[in-house]
């Protein structure tokens, strides 16, 4: 009669732990590889969300709303009314200085508030702030030209959106989406 062996010799259980162990690291890099995607493709889903609805909600307001364009809040006048003159242009790195007046004679403006866009009405008693502090706005330009004296001031609005990470790492940041749109005024 023969022996009936039952169980795992040391070499097999050897073979079987040597696989496991080459196996595992790559299996959790697999794992972790999507995992940081998934989160990147989120950050970038957020940047983009904020980002038009920004761009939409300036457009919309400058176009129906905007009149004039002024450079100071109280008591605009002519004589520092931008972009009225014919070959004018004017740029604000902030938005601050940038005031426009709608049909009512109301005031208002988009600028930079702590890295985020802020809007501010004179028909308001607060200031709104248009993005989360989950993004960053980066080179907010407004500016206006006017190249004949019958046509609307052109207005271009152009800004950058990025996640707001407090992490230096490569792997962790985003791409900043750029966005810019041009609005004439209406006469």
């Amino acid at each position: 009669m023969g022996m009936n062996k039952k169980g795992f010799s040391f070499i097999e259980l050897v073979v079987v732990m040597g696989v496991i162990g080459v196996s595992l690291p790559v299996l959790f890099a697999i794992f972790f590889g999507v995992a940081n995607q998934q989160v990147k493709i989120q950050r970038l889903s957020e940047v983009k969300r904020q980002g038009d609805y920004v761009l939409n909600v300036m457009e919309t307001i400058i176009r129906s709303e905007a009149k004039n364009i002024f450079q100071t809040y109280s008591a605009p006048t002519f004589s520092n009314e931008r972009c009225a003159a014919t070959g004018s242009s004017y740029q604000s790195s902030s938005g601050t200085n940038f005031y426009f007046k709608d049909k009512s004679g109301n005031e208002f403006r988009f600028y930079i508030l702590s890295d985020k866009i802020a809007s501010e009405s004179s028909k308001l008693t607060s200031t709104r702030e248009l993005t989360t502090s989950n993004v960053r706005i980066s080179d907010f330009v407004i500016s206006c030209t006017r190249n004949n004296i019958g046509t609307p001031a052109l207005v271009t609005i152009a800004f950058g959106v990025d996640y707001n990470t407090a992490s230096t790492r490569v792997e962790e940041t985003t791409a900043v989406l750029h966005y810019q749109t041009s609005i004439k005024l209406r006469n």
